[in-house]
């Protein structure tokens, strides 16, 4: 339907629930909606690049902060 795989987390409670007969197109749909770890937006830019734009003697925590403010 969503061209999307069950993670193994996934695939075993659908396995639970149809072994208890409690398994259904509703909960199938529910269940494949859920966000996956991979499935998360995530920004990148290249150490270097970042660097330009804040002074040299910030540690990466200094860094992350920053950004994070």
């Amino acid at each position: 339907m969503e061209d999307a795989t069950p993670t193994v987390g996934q695939a075993i409670r659908m396995k639970k629930l149809e072994l208890d007969g409690k398994l259904n197109e509703e909960i199938i749909e529910q269940i494949m909606l859920e966000e996956k770890p991979n499935q998360k937006e995530k920004f990148t830019m290249p150490y270097e690049q970042l660097r330009e734009y804040l002074p040299k003697e910030y540690t990466n925590k200094q860094i992350e902060n920053k950004i994070m403010i």
